[in-house]
């Protein structure tokens, strides 16, 4: 953050109270989706198309116990950053995908 201070106090605006008022205020993705039971449906939504998708599918397919844990992990991670609470530790991503060999083709 260190090297970003300088552009930051470079670059300053005017400080608009009013906007910032009204992002206070504003619902967070989390909400606009639906709270809990929207997110739940994205998850769900995402996973099916997961395993129609030839590139990725053989990262889904695993046993039931394995598939609700991946879901529910998901389900954490996108209500976290959606604005939502979350229980899900960001620091676990690079190694719980590290041995996986995902490349740019997967996306």
């Amino acid at each position: 953050l260190e090297t970003a201070r300088r552009d930051v106090l470079i670059n300053r605006r005017p400080h608009d109270v009013k906007k910032t008022q009204e992002a206070a205020s504003a619902k967070s993705v989390y909400e606009k989706l639906g709270g809990e039971i929207g997110v739940t449906n994205l998850v769900e939504n995402m996973y099916t198309k997961a395993l129609e998708d030839a590139r990725i599918k053989s990262f889904f397919e695993k046993n039931k116990a394995k598939v609700t844990t991946i879901k529910k992990k998901m389900m954490q991670f996108i209500s976290g950053q959606f604005g939502g609470p979350t229980n899900y530790d960001v620091n676990d991503l690079r190694p719980t995908h590290y041995s996986m060999n995902i490349s740019d083709y997967h996306f």
